[in-house]
């Protein structure tokens, strides 16, 4: 009797419970390198959903939402109009501001409005307008690329009024926002092509030209020339560079305005300020 107690005690006793589990004593010892292992895996997916998202938009093949065709279009100006019920910032300008939308303090880009907005009304009554979202602006604007009757509306209105703009961002901050003019027949037409046909910034195109850049002078709109803040919390606009761009042999090429925005500063100094 005692065997047969022996025998029938084990799978409730302590005595041979440490021989009963140890098969699966290697369980939980999988289970937390998978665990580990499944951890990494998920990283790895994510990042690479990430590139396949960016390959995705750089391709041209972007997801339904991100890509969209405008039913209804009314032209609000030279960079902005309604499809639908959705408001479209054309991404890459900076149109001249109809009377009375430019700002106190902003600088806006210098041209005739009414012109840029003409121009933009005949490049969408040329065609079907197809966009493809590439942000969404402080606004809540939809910031996109577009394009009617295969031509991009972006570069449409560069080729009239040939203006540039350009963000410069870094996680998630807007450092700077720089707006360009240039004079297209004093650049090569290779070089003209390759800045109406692509979305490559000018300074990329134009380099092996050796451009001269002269300061054409600077404001501040926040810290005073040997003063102190003007304010403890920091305006948008810190304050702005112009310079003008001009070939080995003296003649002008571009002229650019560069606004450094309060990105520049970081999250924390606000504190430091107040």
């Amino acid at each position: 009797m005692g065997d047969v107690h022996k025998f029938r005690k084990p799978p409730n006793g302590r005595r041979r419970s440490s021989q009963s589990r140890q098969p699966y004593r290697r369980g939980p010892k999988r289970r937390r390198w998978t665990r580990g292992q499944s951890i990494l895996v998920v990283i790895g997916l994510l990042l690479g959903a990430s590139l396949g998202l960016k390959l995705i938009g750089e391709t041209g093949f972007a997801s339904e939402e991100a890509t969209f065709q405008c039913g209804s279009i009314r032209v609000i100006d030279g960079d902005t109009f309604d499809c639908g019920s959705k408001r479209i910032r054309l991404s890459g300008i900076d149109a001249p501001e109809l009377p009375g939308h430019c700002r106190q303090g902003r600088q806006c880009t210098p041209g005739d409005p009414y012109a840029a907005t003409q121009n933009l009304q005949n490049l969408v009554a040329a065609g079907s307008v197809r966009c493809r979202k590439t942000d969404t602006d402080r606004y809540g604007r939809t910031v996109a690329r577009c394009t009617s009757k295969g031509v991009d509306l972006s570069c449409g209105q560069l080729s009239a009024g040939q203006l540039r703009h350009v963000r410069l961002r870094c996680n998630g901050h807007i450092l700077s926002i720089a707006r360009l003019w240039y004079v297209p027949s004093r650049l090569p037409a290779s070089l003209e092509a390759s800045l109406q046909q692509t979305g490559t910034p000018f300074g990329k195109v134009v380099a092996p030209m050796h451009l001269d850049r002269k300061s054409a002078g600077s404001s501040s709109a926040w810290l005073p020339k040997g003063g102190v803040p003007t304010a403890k919390t920091p305006p948008q606009i810190l304050f702005s560079q112009r310079a003008i761009m001009s070939r080995a042999d003296g003649l002008p090429i571009a002229y650019v305005v560069e606004d450094y925005q309060r990105g520049l500063l970081g999250l924390g100094m606000r504190s430091r300020i107040s």
